[in-house]
This record gives C-alpha cells, structure tokens and sequence, in this order.
C-alpha cells in the first residue's frame, strides 16, 4: 500500500507547530537552574539504527506500563507497519503520532518522563 502524501495541509502543519511549542516548554523546564551547555545532539534513528519508528517501540513500553490500550497499541502498530513496509513516513501518521504524544505528555512532569524514557530504552530499544 503506497502512503498518501498530503503537502502542506493546516493540520498536519498545526500539529507539528504544537510539538515544537511543546518540546520549547519542556526543555525551558529543564533547563531552569542549569547551566546550558555549549553543544547539542539530534540523531534520527528511525528505520536506520532501528527498523521502523522509534516512537512505536516507546508506545508499546508505554502499554506495557498500562499508559495506553492494546486498542492504541494496535493502531501505532498498523502504521509502524505502513512505515516499515513503504520505507518513508507518512504526514497523516506522523501527525496522528505526535497529536498522541502530547496528549501523553500534557500535564506530566519533565523528569518523569525522563525517567520512563530511560527505562523503555534499556528494555525494549537498546537492541532494535
């Protein structure tokens, strides 16, 4: 199944706006009281150093930890595999993906977040 592409469309445009303010907001939270440092990382791992997204595999730790349904899993999972089988990612998915995110961040401190990051990655991801 080919993936729909959708250019510039309002929401998809919207949601990745609010994934920005959000991860703003959230570093500003963390950094208060610490002294920034000089440099910084960003590696994208998906469907490179892990097959498919990343953000599947944190989904599935997240409902092995009873955060999400077997029914969300499910349909992450159906678009892990849209992902994997078509090698590029789809808009729809990838703002269906972070419109799920924030509605699981929101609200949640920084450093428990950290926390289950780390632990998700040391089960579940450090082999993909």
């Amino acid at each position: 199944m080919a993936s729909r592409r959708i250019s510039n469309s309002p929401d998809v445009l919207a949601s990745y706006r609010r994934a920005g303010q959000a991860s703003a907001d959230a570093a500003g939270d963390v950094i208060e009281g610490h002294v920034a440092g000089t440099a910084a990382a960003f590696f994208d791992v998906d469907n490179t150093i892990m097959r498919g997204a990343s953000i599947f595999h944190l989904a599935v730790g997240l409902a092995r930890r009873n955060y999400f349904s077997g029914r969300e899993v499910w349909g992450f999972g159906v678009k892990q595999l849209r992902f994997v089988l078509s090698g590029s990612e789809n808009l729809e998915d990838m703002a269906s993906a972070t419109t799920a995110a924030l509605a699981f961040v929101e609200g949640r401190r920084v450093d428990e977040l950290l926390e289950l990051g780390e632990e998700i990655f040391d089960d579940s991801m450090v082999d993909k």
